[in-house]
């Protein structure tokens, strides 16, 4: 029997006005704020983006970054060649213009209470199943120093149930240019970087799919000369002192740096029941290597 498709009206808001991915199929509202967001990311932080071509353009796919402040999904967002959706509190949506805004902007409701695990599943794979983008923070909550964050594997079950590409994508400046402690953001350059996709094999344990996406992260990291935003690493590549890059968890300067991949659960793993601790090899250091391209304002397109 063939499942019949939601009615406009039960759609997650952030869906229900969606026309296209692309070009004016986005709706005039949304062309124009892209540009007019474009230029303003490019004259007050300096935007630059390098990969955005390894974004598909149609199609399901699942963008996963490392997340520094309020600035990255407004970042990510305006650098695709395609409309793209994130998760957001519903009650953001009851605030007035705001949520009227972040509507039109893709963005998706999630409630906070004790429902929002499942929820938070169903309108993502509600998103992917209808061939959106959809932007993710694995790390879950934003980086108080600027640096990566243990990831967390509620993007596994998405990958696998969907069959989506997921692409890693690195942050580097937005910490500064809006830190947890400041009220307002303010100039400073931010670049972003897009790596290869990477798939979820038939036979793959999430264990395994989660140790490729932090290694991919680690090795897009290197290749953009950011070294220093892997944890127990310095900005030379050195291994730091007896800093705590984690909760609870030091890291000597002779132990292995620690992996981006933790055991803490977040809503859609919580939906999954899934929660077994996790425990990779040591990382292997990474061989730096070329940048892609010089980086270029992102309206000047790459190859």
């Amino acid at each position: 029997m063939t499942k019949r498709a939601r009615p406009e009206s039960d759609l997650p808001v952030g869906l229900r006005c969606v026309r296209g991915d692309t070009g004016l199929s986005m709706g005039l509202f949304y062309a124009v704020s892209l540009l007019a967001s474009r230029l303003a990311a490019i004259g007050f932080f300096s935007l630059r983006v390098e990969g955005s071509h390894r974004v598909p353009r149609t199609g399901p796919v699942i963008l996963a970054g490392n997340h520094q402040s309020f600035l990255d999904p407004w970042m990510v967002g305006l650098s695709l060649e395609r409309r793209a959706h994130y998760l957001a509190r519903d009650s953001l949506f009851h605030v007035p213009i705001l949520g009227g805004l972040i509507s039109r902007y893709g963005a998706l409701p999630v409630p906070r209470e004790s429902t929002a695990p499942r929820k938070s599943l169903e309108v993502c794979l509600e998103a992917l199943g209808r061939g959106r983008a959809l932007i993710l923070f694995p790390e879950g909550t934003r980086s108080s120093d600027g640096k990566m964050q243990p990831l967390r594997r509620g993007i596994a079950l998405l990958a696998r149930r969907t069959g989506a590409p997921v692409i890693p994508a690195i942050i580097t400046g937005s910490h500064l240019a809006w830190p947890r402690d400041r009220r307002l953001p303010r100039r400073s350059p931010i670049r972003l970087f897009f790596g290869n996709p990477i798939r979820f094999s038939e036979d793959e344990s999430s264990d395994s799919f989660m140790e490729r996406l932090a290694s991919a992260l680690h090795t897009l990291a290197v290749e953009a000369g950011e070294e220093a935003l892997i944890p127990g690493e310095s900005p030379r590549g050195e291994t730091e002192g007896e800093e705590s890059w984690s909760e609870g968890e030091g890291c000597s300067s002779k132990s292995p740096s620690p992996s981006l991949y933790q055991e803490k659960r977040w809503p859609l793993l919580e939906a999954a029941g899934v929660g077994q601790k996790f425990s990779p090899p040591r990382k292997a250091r990474l061989r730096l290597g070329s940048m892609v391209a010089a980086a270029q304002p992102y309206f000047l397109g790459e190859p």
